[in-house]
């Protein structure tokens, strides 16, 4: 499986992972491409109307997309990021993961090349699974990680709309 990972940061840290197999991966990127606007080099979220919002996530809903959610409240954003991505890891054999796609955040690249080359060490799977930091407008099926995200945290509406594509939800004590 191939994990596109991005997050939001409002309330508390969440952690989005659309989990997708290899072979799907071309049909989503089409999917979500499809909802651009003309001029628009990438959907992020916070910056679309509520019916375009409704729009995505409908689409997402009717290819079956298949997303975690990793959520920690109270605490920094750099602590609460490096708790969401160790669990995640934790999940990384079961989900038989063999690639790990982040958007790319400058602040905590440093961070995060640390934590995922020391966490897929120390599980025995560094050979196994490769990883990369994207810029947004690069990776088209990072922004579904977005939308749900942001669905999620935004509570609501939203969340009961993002819920219908996340199978499983894990909250973390920090």
């Amino acid at each position: 499986m191939h994990i596109y990972i991005d997050e939001s940061k409002s309330k508390a840290y969440i952690v989005a992972a659309v989990i997708i197999e290899p072979g799907r991966a071309a049909a989503l990127r089409k999917l979500m491409k499809s909802f651009l606007m003309p001029r628009q080099g990438h959907i992020h979220f916070v910056n679309e109307s509520n019916a375009r919002r409704k729009q995505i996530l409908t689409g997402l809903e009717q290819f079956e997309v298949k997303i975690r959610i990793y959520r920690v409240a109270g605490l920094n954003p750099i602590l609460a990021r490096g708790l969401c991505f160790r669990t995640l890891m934790d999940d990384l054999e079961a989900l038989d993961a063999t690639k790990l796609v982040f958007e790319r955040e400058d602040s905590a690249l440093r961070s995060d090349e640390n934590l995922l080359r020391q966490g897929l060490l120390k599980r025995g799977i560094k050979e196994r699974v490769e990883y990369s930091h994207v810029q947004k407008s690069e990776e088209p099926i990072v922004w579904a990680a977005d939308a749900i995200a942001w669905s999620f945290a935004r509570g609501e509406d939203f969340k009961r709309r993002a819920m219908k594509v996340v199978e499983k939800v894990t909250e973390i004590e920090p």
